[in-house]
């Protein structure tokens, strides 16, 4: 019984200390996003898209993340308090980006609600100069 009672107020504990990190979090609406970016003097857009779509077209300014392999050492050689913009398509595969940012103790995180599809959709800008993909340097 007592077991039990520790096990739930752990839980608790736990569940509090994420929720208390989630609300560190900004969901924002596009034209909302879009201000807020601009009021910053120091911030950084993160598309977490895949390659292919990052090279296609993407909001202006945007740095493409599209995995693990480049979130983390671009997430390195950051300041924990760069206030990142973050987007993909909906809100999936960002809410996952956003959520190791906030394990790796990052405290400025916008992310933009309805992601890339609701951007375009209100018709905000985009940049649709097309990326070349890299050629791999023979060694």
């Amino acid at each position: 019984m007592i077991f039990r009672i520790v096990l739930v107020l752990l839980f608790t504990v736990i569940a509090s200390t994420a929720n208390a990190q989630v609300k560190d979090v900004e969901h924002m609406l596009a034209e909302d996003w879009q201000l807020e970016y601009r009021m910053k003097v120091y911030a950084i857009i993160v598309d977490t898209r895949i390659k292919k779509e990052f090279r296609k077209d993407r909001i202006e300014g945007a740095i493409g993340v599209p995995d693990m392999d480049n979130l983390i050492p671009f997430a390195d050689s950051l300041d924990r308090e760069t206030p990142l913009f973050i987007y993909c398509d909906g809100e999936s595969r960002s809410s996952t980006v956003v959520a190791w940012l906030i394990e790796n103790e990052f405290t400025e995180i916008y992310l933009l609600k309805g992601g890339y599809n609701e951007w375009k959709a209100l018709g905000m800008p985009v940049d649709k100069t097309r990326l070349r993909k890299r050629r791999k340097r023979l060694k």
